[in-house]
């Protein structure tokens, strides 16, 4: 018996509730609505409801006063033909079936996820994962399957609502899984509300911090949608594949792709319908899920264009244990293998320039900056192999300045010491001395070139951190970031640690292992804040 046998499709109805809140968070109406879809039976009693998506117009983007809206939200009207989206997220049941089925490009690790439950969203898949899911699954029913659009999955979430959340102009936590509490700026020291927990006129709520199991809330947009707003991110796709160089190109270059929804570690105001972020493909993250979508228009009977290539008509039958019989005609399977970088050797023989950058703008915690740097200088000094190693400062950093240091210096590492802001950016000073916010993309994007001019490593010693690191490790072999708030002592033991080692010829590797005992050394219990991120993990 083959997989393919067991699948069947079924077009049915059903019904659901829609629920939508006034602007102070109340339920204001209850409404019980019908849609389209059909079911795929996945096996072992796994299934794989699509809605379908009616055809229309809709609103893409946010107005320029909508609270949160950013300049990449422009506002316009799109036209859409039918189509089929995914009623949830997919869970991690449906995850570890698709993944147990034959690769066609790349290996998938069928217990992924940090937030266990068969019914929860599968996470830390990466957007490579997600396109082998897809590949997998349209070879196994003949449909092609793939990545909603960022449009596709705007007009699935708004389903012709035009306020920021399709439950009307705010968000509460009693329909979505977001973090619902104040997120205070810490900076190394609690100092004001960095993220709010409430939106527009809405009250703060609860922060699960986790996933929930998908349709927990019982309660769907107008088109028969579930868990569009928070639980996870979804990742989404630029636009249709046409071809298999195309999609080669995009692995090879790792394209930052989009996702949409927000999620459980998310703002209200990054939930809306509009909000938008990009991140490396390679990113995996507890927070970070996907959902499908099927155009009938595009099925391998009428088109094949519309899906991420894969080997199209490799399987005319595919078994359970992975046995694979032959038939038709072959296309060329792609690969995606990055590029492993070296690690520095025990014993240097190149000149290694350190440039400190440091930010801390007036309106925001005062930080021990020169203990930091004080404290480092001493221990590269009187390091053995300290004539190895170049230590370069630069102060009040602004973008300006982070961009002619490089350019002048050309550095090996580069370490900033400041404040950041998570998934909004890092925190680098205007020409007052003010905050001023650097996107995630156009930091990692920054640091592309310099990657050929011998940058090996970047240390981001700010709060909230880790979604730059992983951003940047697109193009640099090694990247440190901070997955929480951490406070001035901890940062400052693990630069101390982190530097000496290195001064004694280790790898940056075991130099972040040094690093995060110190910090455990000194008795500070967040040692298992720094973390590590590796191009070659990609």
């Amino acid at each position: 018996m083959t997989f393919k046998d067991n699948i069947t499709s079924q077009i049915s109805t059903y019904q659901f509730d829609t629920v939508f809140i006034d602007a102070i968070g109340n339920l204001s109406r209850r409404d019980r609505c019908q849609a389209t879809c059909f079911t795929e039976l996945l096996g072992n009693g796994v299934v794989l409801e699509m809605v379908q998506i009616p055809e229309g117009a809709g609103q893409i983007g946010s107005p320029i006063f909508e609270d949160g809206h950013s300049d990449d939200e422009e506002l316009r009207s799109v036209q859409f033909a039918k189509f089929f989206m995914g009623k949830y997220p997919i869970t991690q049941a449906q995850w570890r079936v698709v993944a147990l089925l034959p690769k066609v490009n790349c290996s998938l690790n069928p217990e992924s996820s940090y937030s266990k439950g068969l019914n929860r969203p599968v996470e830390q898949v990466s957007w490579f994962d997600v396109i082998e899911f897809c590949a997998r699954l349209s070879q196994a029913t003949g449909r092609l399957y793939r990545l909603p659009t960022e449009a596709e999955w705007e007009y699935g979430c708004r389903a012709r609502t035009t306020n920021p959340f399709h439950f009307g102009e705010t968000l509460s936590t009693d329909w979505a899984n977001y973090r619902g509490e104040d997120h205070f700026r810490k900076g190394r020291t609690k100092q004001g509300i960095w993220y709010r927990g409430s939106y527009g006129k809405g009250s703060t709520g609860i922060d699960r911090k986790e996933t929930t199991e998908v349709g927990h809330f019982q309660a769907a947009n107008a088109f028969g949608l579930y868990d569009m707003h928070g639980n996870v991110w979804e990742w989404c796709a630029h636009h249709f594949y046409t071809d298999s160089s195309e999609y080669q190109q995009c692995l090879i270059e790792e394209v930052q792709q989009p996702l949409r929804g927000g999620s459980w570690k998310s703002s209200p105001s990054a939930c809306r319908s509009a909000s938008r972020w990009q991140t490396s493909p390679g990113c995996r993250e507890a927070f970070i899920g996907f959902r499908v979508v099927y155009s009938e228009n595009r099925d391998r009977s009428a088109s094949q264009a519309s899906s991420p290539p894969f080997s199209q008509d490799l399987l005319s039958n595919i078994q359970v244990d992975g046995n694979i019989t032959v038939s038709g005609n072959i296309t060329q399977n792609i690969y995606y293998q990055p590029m492993t970088p070296v690690a520095p050797s025990r014993n240097p023989i190149q000149k290694r320039t350190i440039l400190f950058l440091a930010s801390s703008p007036t309106d925001q915690a005062r930080l021990r900056q020169d203990k930091e740097v004080r404290e480092v200088n001493s221990g590269l000094e009187r390091a053995k192999y300290r004539e190895q190693f170049k230590l370069e400062q630069r102060w009040a950093t602004r973008s300006i300045d982070l961009r002619r240091a490089l350019l002048d210096l050309e550095p090996q590492i580069l370490h900033f010491s400041g404040h950041g802001g998570g998934e909004i950016g890092l925190v680098l000073e205007d020409q007052s001395g003010s905050t001023k916010l650097v996107a995630t993309g156009a930091l990692a994007a920054l640091f592309q070139p310099f990657a050929q001019r011998g940058l090996e490593c970047v240390v981001l010693n700010a709060c909230y951190s880790d979604v730059q690191a992983t951003a940047i490790t697109q193009h640099i072999p090694y990247v440190i970031g901070m997955n929480n708030a951490i406070s001035d002592t901890a940062a400052i033991e693990f630069s101390i640690g982190f530097y000496d080692a290195l001064g004694a010829g280790w790898s940056y590797e075991e130099a972040f292992k040094i690093g995060k005992n110190a910090i455990a050394f000194e008795g500070v219990p967040e040692e298992m804040i720094p973390v590590l991120r590796k191009k070659a993990d990609r």
